[in-house]
Order: structure tokens, then C-alpha cells, then sequence
């Protein structure tokens, strides 16, 4: 749900495919809205509290449907899939017999940084997508075709070329507003907006970085029957490899950026500057560690007998010497099954445990 800019209207985007013909209900808690005089009234007799109900329906079926999808991208980013596009994808289907579309996108430009688009494959020879106008918030375009299109299979006719604004608000989210504005070849043509959200995409707890909490919110919400809640869809914040599914690709992917290891598949990393906007950044561009001295110290005196102390225990994570068991290891919780452990809070794990755990991670790593 993309709510309007004064949060007293929203839009439901259909995530991955416009909805079909049929019909719809939608119900708004009174608990969670509010009308502009105070508390939702849903029913109007004058007794607040109540929620608010209606019904709609889905177009009419066997339409052809220009469509644009759905992103999430940190401040900065890109609207490219590496690997695999240039741009958000933008497609028709059922437009058999088509010539020429002209169509109109209207877009937030506090989310966006437009750039213009490019002709999409697989398309008649001699075809064509030109720009007509680009401003601050819109574009208007014209498909004019080689031939008329011979099926009724979805193709790609473009990509929208550009990154999300630089200055964006972390979390926000901007529509794509669609329009067909002129048909030639067929009847008419309809539109399935899209949008995308100021997030990284696998930055599922919105910190603008990726740790291991956002690839165990990945395991939990993709591995469970339950119902998803939330404005935006899950598979639009969790798909690393965009390729519209949560897959266990998605989930090696996740775990892997988790580790500071970012694949060629997955957007540069952006991080959130202090006006809680997302810029984009490089890992290379970190700064290295500081080089660490350690002081000599001076000789002791040799005492006539030395007595040597049973071996301790060294702690992996600081270093520090142990004289019981070594605690402190790793997060059990959160960590801990990743190596085929089982271990309740406030256990620990003894020596011999240490050192196999520690092979276990370097052969991971």
C-alpha cells in the first residue's frame, strides 16, 4: 500500500501481476485509521470507532496490459538487476497486432533520479522507443514497431534507466504511475503501476547495512506457512536476485552479504547517512583498520623455580585467557545452528568444541 503525500488517500499495488477480474473487498481497522476530524467512523452514523468498508473490481481479463514492476533500492542505488538488466523492465502482453503505444509515467521525483529508457529485446526489427519529454516527475514516451506483433505473449519493451534519488528518505516509497495515452493496431491498452522503496533490497530490518539478523528474518518469514504482513511485499524487500521469487538463491545470496561478501548478482552496497537518507557506497571505499602495535615488555626477573600453570582455555572472540569454560563465543542464539549446534541461552561451549567450531567456519568462509 503506497499511501498519498497528505496520508489521507492510498493506493494497493498488486505485487508481480495486476489483479485479475473479479471482485474485491477492502477493509480499513479503525484501530489503525483515522479520519481528519479524529477517530474513523467507517459506517458515517456518527458514532466513531467503527471500520470502513468496500468492494470493487478487478479489469476485465484477455486486455492487453502494459506493466511495470516493483524494487527495492537504497538511496543511491541503481535501478539495474547486475547480471541481468539494465533497468526496471517494463512489458506488455495480449497486444497482438500492435503497432504503436504512447505512454505516459508519472513518478515522485523526492524517490526517484530518472535517466530515461532503452528498447527492450526481443523485438520486431526495426523498432523503436523514443523519449518525448522527461521532467521532474514525468515521461512520456512512443513504442513504434518494426511489424505489427504477432502474439499474445508478454515481452519486454523497455527498461526505465536511472537510480533512486540520491537524497531520498530511507524507507520511503514512490509509485510508478502508468498511462497509455495512444494505441495503434488494437483496442486499447491497459496499465499495472508499480513502485519502489528507499531500502536495499535483503536489508530486511531497514538498518542500511546486512548482518545476520536480516538473513534470520529471510529464513523465518520465507520458511513459514504464516501469513506476511506489512506495506510492502517480503518478496519485493528479500529478492536479491530479482528474479521475482524467494529461492534459496536469494537466501545463499543474503547470507553471503551478511559475511561482507557482496556477489556480482546483488547491488553496490549503500549505507544511511545521518539525515536518514541511503547513499550508495563501495566496500572498497572503507577505510582501513588501523594498524594495531604491540609494545615489547621488559624482561621479568627469572625466578630460581617456575612453575607452570595448567593450559587455559582462549576465548575466540577476544583473545582473552579463560580459566573455565569459554562463553561468549558467538551469539548462540542467532549462530549457533549455522554450525549444527545446539546450544541454550547462557550455555558455553567447552575448549575442544571451540577448535572444531573454529575449523567448521574457515571451511564455510
Amino acid at each position: 500500500m503506497i499511501f498519498d503525500a497528505d496520508a489521507m488517500g492510498l493506493r494497493f499495488i498488486a505485487t508481480g501481476a495486476s489483479l485479475r477480474d473479479a471482485s474485491y473487498s477492502l477493509r480499513l481497522a479503525a484501530g489503525s485509521f483515522q479520519a481528519a476530524t479524529g477517530a474513523l467512523d467507517g459506517n458515517a452514523d456518527g458514532t466513531a470507532g467503527d471500520d470502513f468498508t468496500t468492494s470493487f473490481t478487478g479489469p476485465a481479463g484477455g486486455a492487453a496490459v502494459l506493466a511495470i514492476g516493483e524494487i527495492a533500492r537504497g538511496a543511491g542505488q541503481s535501478l539495474a538487476q547486475p547480471t541481468v538488466r539494465p533497468g526496471m523492465a517494463i512489458t506488455l502482453s495480449g497486444a497482438a497486432g500492435l503497432t504503436e503505444l504512447a505512454f505516459r509515467l508519472d513518478f515522485d521525483a523526492a524517490v526517484f533520479d530518472i535517466t530515461g529508457l532503452q528498447l527492450g529485446t526481443g523485438l520486431p526489427a526495426g523498432s523503436t522507443l523514443e523519449v518525448v519529454s522527461l521532467s521532474e516527475g514525468s515521461l512520456s514516451a512512443v513504442l513504434r514497431l518494426g511489424a505489427a506483433l504477432a502474439s499474445d505473449g508478454a515481452i519486454t519493451i523497455g527498461y526505465l534507466l536511472g537510480a533512486i534519488d540520491a537524497s531520498a528518505v530511507a524507507g520511503a516509497t514512490g509509485l510508478l504511475d502508468l498511462s497509455v495515452t495512444a494505441v495503434t493496431g488494437i483496442a486499447s491498452v491497459q496499465d499495472d503501476d508499480g513502485f519502489a522503496t528507499a531500502q536495499m533490497v535483503g536489508d530486511l530490518d531497514g538498518d542500511g547495512a546486512y548482518t545476520a539478523a536480516d538473513y534470520q528474518a529471510m529464513l523465518a518469514t520465507s520458511l513459514s506457512d504464516a501469513p506476511r504482513s506489512g506495506m510492502i511485499d517480503f518478496t519485493v524487500l528479500a529478492d536479491m536476485n530479482g528474479d521475482g521469487a524467494i529461492t534459496v538463491t536469494d537466501r545463499t545470496l543474503l547470507f553471503r552479504a551478511s559475511r561482507g561478501v557482496i556477489s556480482p548478482q546483488v547491488p553496490a552496497l549503500a549505507t544511511v547517512n545521518q539525515t536518514g537518507a541511503m547513499a550508495a557506497a563501495s566496500l572498497s571505499t572503507a577505510p582501513a583498520p588501523a594498524a594495531i602495535t604491540t609494545p615489547t615488555p621488559a624482561a621479568p626477573a627469572v625466578p630460581a623455580v617456575v612453575a607452570l600453570p595448567a593450559p587455559a582455555a582462549v576465548s575466540a572472540v577476544t583473545g582473552a585467557v579463560a580459566t573455565g569454560p569459554v562463553t561468549g563465543l558467538l551469539d548462540l542464539s542467532a549462530r549457533a545452528s549455522n554450525f549444527g549446534l545446539s546450544a541454550a541461552s547462557g550455555s558455553a561451549l567447552s575448549a575442544p568444541k571451540v577448535t572444531s567450531l573454529l575449523a567448521a567456519r574457515r571451511t564455510l568462509m
